[in-house]
């Protein structure tokens, strides 16, 4: 995967977390083809998804107010998410090794 294409994954990844993530399966959501690689068109269609997520009243564009409530909405997910990594530090070095971080 280029550099070029990992900010819109990484973008898309974060607001799209919770429908991705409902049962493991990010991978395989976003690999719509099946073909073990994720492409620049199956980056797109999940930036359409997320855009549909942000698009709350359903007109086909984003207010303000919406993009700033699904920013806050990734922002609360990401700071879950540091918490349950911070939970891995079983020595409380902190420092999270590769050992405490695969163990969770």
């Amino acid at each position: 995967m280029t550099p070029r294409l990992l900010l819109p994954l990484a973008t898309a990844l974060t607001l799209a977390a919770p429908v991705l993530a409902q049962d493991g399966r990010a991978f395989e959501r976003i690999d719509s083809n099946s073909d073990g690689q994720i492409s620049r068109a199956e980056i797109d269609a999940l930036r359409g998804t997320v855009f549909d997520l942000m698009d709350s009243n359903g007109n086909g564009s984003l207010t303000r107010a919406e993009v700033e409530d699904a920013q806050a909405a990734a922002e609360g997910r990401m700071k879950q998410g540091a918490r349950r990594l911070w939970r891995s530090d079983a020595n409380g070095d902190g420092a999270v090794t590769r050992v405490e971080f695969l163990a969770q």
